[in-house]
C-alpha cells in the first residue's frame, strides 16, 4: 500500500472542500448598509425627492498571505443583497431590487424592504404612489469572485470583483443599476489606511500601553465616493462629481477590552464639504483583537454626512471573524 496515501486521506478529513479550492466552512463575513437622501427645489420651483438603500453580505475564507497579512476570497452569499430607490424626479417610484440563491428568498426580501418604508424614510413614503420590484438570481460563483489582501496593519489591498448575478427574465436586460456586490467591494477598498501609528505591526506578545492615542495619515475620500456613486446609479456620472475640500485625520485611541481582547477606535467629525451642502459630519473605525496572536475579530468603519433630517448619507461597511466551529454566526 502507498505509504502517503493515509496523510493524503487525513489531509482531506482535516480541510473539507465544497468545490474547487473552497473549504467547508468560512471564517470571515463581509458586509455593508448604505442609505442616502435627498430632497429640495431646482431654480425655487421644481421640488425633487431621491431616496436610495442598498445592502450586501458575503462569507470568506482565508489564506496566509506570507508574512504581512492574509489573503480573503469569496466562500458564499450571506443571505439575500437588495437595492431600494425611489425613481422619477419627484420619487413617486419606489423600486426594490433583490438578489439570492433562490428567487423566493430575493422577493421576500424586497417586500419586507417596500414595507418598512414609512419606518426607514418617513419624509419620502407620503409621496410614493407605486411599487416595483425586479428579481435577480447570484449564481454559484468561484473564490475568485471576490478577492482581496488584509495587511496585518488594518489596510485592504488588492480587490477585485466578478460576480455572476442575472436578472429574472436573463437574457432580457434590466435598464436599473444594480450592483450590490460592486459597491460591497468598493467598501473594502475603503479600509485603506493603518490602524496602528508609524507603521506598526501588531505581534503576538505585544501590548502597547492603555489608552495610547494617535492619529492616522490624512484621508480623502473622494474617489471612495465617486466610485460608490458611479456604482449605485450611473446618473451620478453626468453630474458634478465628489470633491472632499481637504483631507482629515481621526484620532485613535487604545483600551484594554479584557484579559485577551484589544479595541481600537477611532474617530474624526471633520464637517468638511464633499458635495454641495454635503459634509463629512463623523468618520468612526473600530477594531478588535483577540490576544496573544493579535488575531482581528472585527473591523468596521461608518461614515455619516448627514446634517439634516431625512438628508443626507450614511455607510456601514464590516469585516468580522465568524466562530471557529465554522458555523455562522446569526
Amino acid at each position: 500500500m502507498n505509504r502517503t496515501l493515509p496523510a493524503v486521506i487525513l489531509l482531506l478529513a482535516a480541510f473539507p472542500l465544497t468545490g474547487r479550492g473552497r473549504p467547508a466552512a468560512a471564517d470571515y463575513r463581509f458586509s455593508y448598509h448604505l442609505q442616502g437622501s435627498s430632497h429640495g427645489h431646482i431654480l425655487l420651483l421644481f421640488p425633487y425627492r431621491v431616496y436610495y438603500e442598498s445592502s450586501a453580505s458575503v462569507n470568506l475564507f482565508s489564506s496566509k498571505g506570507g508574512e504581512a497579512g492574509v489573503k480573503l476570497y469569496y466562500h458564499s452569499p450571506n443571505g439575500p443583497g437588495h437595492m431600494m430607490r425611489t425613481s422619477g424626479f419627484t420619487g413617486r417610484v419606489l423600486m426594490a431590487l433583490a438578489c439570492a440563491e433562490d428567487l423566493h428568498d430575493a422577493e421576500r426580501v424586497a417586500e419586507d424592504r417596500l414595507a418598512r418604508i414609512e419606518t426607514v424614510a418617513p419624509y419620502y413614503a407620503p409621496y410614493i404612489q407605486r411599487n416595483k420590484v425586479f428579481l435577480f438570481k447570484i449564481f454559484p460563483n468561484e473564490p475568485e469572485s471576490l478577492r482581496f489582501f488584509r495587511r496585518d496593519d488594518g489596510r485592504h489591498q488588492d480587490a477585485h470583483a466578478a460576480f455572476d448575478v442575472r436578472f429574472q427574465y436573463d437574457p432580457e436586460v434590466l435598464n436599473v443599476d444594480f450592483n450590490v456586490y460592486e459597491i460591497l467591494t468598493a467598501l473594502i477598498k475603503g479600509f485603506d489606511h493603518p490602524l496602528l501609528p508609524d507603521g506598526q505591526r501588531p505581534r503576538r506578545g505585544w501590548i502597547p500601553k492603555q489608552k495610547t492615542a494617535w492619529l492616522s495619515p490624512p484621508l480623502d475620500l473622494t474617489d471612495r465616493l465617486n466610485e460608490v456613486a458611479r456604482l449605485a446609479a450611473r446618473v451620478m456620472e453626468k453630474l458634478k462629481p465628489f470633491k472632499q475640500e481637504a483631507p482629515f485625520r481621526v484620532s485613535y485611541r487604545l483600551n484594554m477590552g479584557d484579559d485577551h481582547r484589544i479595541v481600537l477606535v477611532g474617530k474624526a467629525v471633520p464637517r468638511i464639504p464633499v458635495w454641495g451642502e454635503f459634509k463629512v459630519m463623523r468618520y468612526v473605525r473600530r477594531a478588535e483583537f483577540v490576544l496573544p496572536e493579535w488575531d482581528l475579530c472585527l473591523d468596521e468603519i461608518e461614515v455619516h454626512s448627514e446634517e439634516k433630517p431625512q438628508k443626507g448619507l450614511i455607510a456601514r461597511a464590516r469585516r468580522e471573524r465568524l466562530p471557529s466551529s465554522g458555523r455562522l454566526a446569526p
